[in-house]
């Protein structure tokens, strides 16, 4: 009996540690596996929005057309400046996260402020169509290693409370867009700045 017992105990504890044999190996693939995951840099594949692959390119290279740019810059101008005063944070957010670089999401915060306190203070809704097509002043150009573009764009601003409406403002928007990494943009490009201006037709 005492034998079968001591047999007994045996087989156990050898299954014990092949088991616990088997779980130290399970624990470290599993350590491997995911410092392999974490140490691997991740590659960011854009597309156009007909799902063509973009292959990534130098930002010293202007590799968007200029058409491109422009109506870029027409979507940016519009996301920017329709907003309400229930949903401006949103609005407000989304524009800056998809058409601005770091730096230009500073500019267009100090251009769009004052009028974003407006919108809450007397509650309006606020929204941007252009008066004349954007137009590239210059560019494509070298700048700080990347390309640079420079739009200007007259635009209305039009403001509208529950109960009244508002003259629209003309101004003349100035932006300055540039190459970005596509892992920052997938359009590869982003605005750098934004300035607003009174806008003055000449004939």
């Amino acid at each position: 009996m005492q034998s079968s017992a001591d047999s007994s105990v045996s087989r156990l504890l050898g299954v014990n540690i092949l088991l616990i044999g088997a779980i130290c190996l399970c624990l470290i693939v599993i350590a491997t596996l995911a410092w392999r995951l974490m140490s691997t840099p991740i590659s960011v594949i854009a597309v156009t929005e007909d799902a063509r692959i973009i292959k990534p390119e130098p930002l010293a290279k202007a590799f968007v057309t200029d058409t491109r740019v422009l109506s870029f810059a027409s979507e940016a101008l519009r996301a920017s400046f329709s907003h309400d005063f229930v949903n401006y944070r949103d609005s407000f957010s989304q524009a800056r996260s998809k058409y601005y670089t770091s730096q230009g999401g500073k500019s267009f915060t100090k251009a769009i402020d004052p009028i974003l306190n407006e919108l809450r203070e007397r509650r309006l809704v606020m929204s941007a169509a252009p008066l004349k097509a954007p137009s590239l002043v210059r560019g494509p150009y070298l700048l700080g290693g990347r390309a640079v573009w420079e739009i200007q764009a007259p635009v209305a601003l039009f403001f509208e409370g529950t109960q009244s409406r508002f003259p629209p403002q003309e101004r003349l928007a100035t932006l300055k867009i540039v190459r970005v990494d596509l892992s920052e943009n997938p359009t590869g490009i982003g605005v750098d700045s934004i300035q607003l201006a009174p806008y003055i037709e000449r004939d």
